[in-house]
């Protein structure tokens, strides 16, 4: 027989051809849902094909398989993200680029009906070994897979879910609980020193992160129609967040209700805007008059947002100023939750300043324990009144055996 030598069998049966790679192709069609289907795949050999081809009607038409055995993950998932609704722009960018990095490279050719829990996990463990993916990256690629194969699976195209199986999820490695880094009142106010001092622009931004606790793309995204600085309590309204996808900076709404917030403003960080304000005034006056004036709380010189991934680097220069241990910028953050605890912040205040789902979540995640709070405690109980003690022992006496024989005579 040559590779091209086509079987075919009765009505119904399929029809079997042998590749010139030497393996054997199927295709059978199957009734699924009043639609007649065609179901297609290759075997080693004939044998192994035409009982392939045989499981494959009767689960499609049972309604357990996918019931076009030729699409593949990757066309699937394509397709589910261009229908994707009630995500905002921001996410569904994200979305993009982690199907284009990491999972239609690796399994956009896997046909949707050979996906596995088995080889789910396999992929996971590539993305952390051989990509490098940190967990919270594998975690977010898992989302995207779980949330598309739910809707395949509601489709019928799949009988469920590969990815909701036990133990196919990224775990995070066991490993001693990191403390929450954060700097001490000493450090912060080296820091701050130097982050505000004359002629720190992308400065003042992180001295401002430390000042209000607010997150960095909340605080580049800040317009001055959001600012009041008048009034009793001076506020920055929360309402638009810059965040980085890749390559791609992206401008958009906070993406939790507790996010969109109200900051109440300090004397420091009021003062600190004013700066801003009137070192921007003269930077455009003198560089750009006919530009009209920028509407962000901290714009580049020429007047437009800033890029938040150049702020590592302006971090780590800060800190080597400062002479204090070089931080992340989210660690601003932490820091202004660990001293306003340290100053009798309640946790509930905090938590709603900082746009927390809960205070337990700020107090563990957030709230770094400095040294000199752990003092020994005294509870400087009051004695007990002298009566009350000897009214305690009476009490505690205990009866005669004979008066207890006694009494149980009368209780019968």
């Amino acid at each position: 027989m040559t590779p091209t030598d086509r079987k075919r069998r009765g009505h119904g049966e399929g029809t079997y051809k042998q590749l010139p790679s030497g393996r054997w192709e199927w295709r059978i069609s199957a009734k699924v849902r009043g639609t007649s289907q065609r179901l297609t795949g290759t075997e080693d050999t004939e044998k192994k094909a035409r009982a392939a081809a045989h499981r494959a009607k009767v689960d499609a038409e049972a309604g357990k398989v996918a019931a076009n055995r030729t699409v593949t993950l990757g066309a699937f998932l394509e397709s589910w993200h261009a229908g994707l609704d009630g995500v905002s722009e921001n996410t569904r960018k994200k979305y993009k680029d982690l199907l284009r990095l990491h999972i239609l490279p690796r399994l956009g050719a896997v046909k949707l009906a050979a996906v596995t829990p088995a080889l789910l996990r396999s992929f996971y463990g590539e993305l952390r070994d051989e990509a490098n993916l940190g967990y919270s990256s594998r975690r977010q690629v898992h989302n995207i897979i779980h949330a598309a194969l739910d809707t395949a699976a509601a489709d019928g195209l799949i009988p469920g879910n590969p990815a909701a199986v036990r133990n196919v999820r990224p775990t995070q490695p066991a490993r001693e609980e990191e403390r929450v880094r954060a700097f001490t009142p000493e450090q912060a106010a080296r820091f701050l020193a130097v982050a505000d001092a004359e002629g720190e622009r992308t400065g003042q931004v992180l001295a401002f992160l430390l000042l209000t606790g607010m997150r960095r793309g909340e605080a580049l995204g800040l317009r001055w129609t959001s600012v009041s600085l008048e009034g009793k309590i001076p506020v920055a309204q929360v309402e638009v967040q810059r965040t980085v996808s890749g390559a791609t900076v992206l401008e958009g709404p906070p993406k939790t209700k507790n996010a969109r917030r109200t900051v109440p403003l300090s004397p420091e960080a009021v003062a600190l805007l004013e700066r801003v304000r009137a070192r921007t005034a003269e930077e455009r006056e003198a560089l750009y008059p006919d530009a009209p004036l920028s509407p962000y709380v901290f714009p580049s010189l020429k007047g437009g947002p800033y890029d938040p991934s150049n702020f590592t680097r302006v971090m780590k220069r800060l800190c080597t100023a400062a002479s204090v241990p070089e931080m992340a910028v989210h660690d601003l953050r932490h820091t202004f939750a660990s001293l306003a605890s340290l100053r009798g912040v309640r946790a509930e205040v905090l938590s709603r300043i900082l746009g927390h789902s809960s205070p337990a979540f700020t107090m563990t995640q957030y709230r770094h324990l400095y040294d000199q709070e752990l003092t020994p405690v005294s509870l400087e109980l009051p004695p007990p009144p002298e009566e009350d003690t000897k009214k305690e022992a009476v009490q505690l006496t205990v009866a005669p055996a004979s008066t207890r024989r006694k009494r149980k005579g009368l209780q019968a």
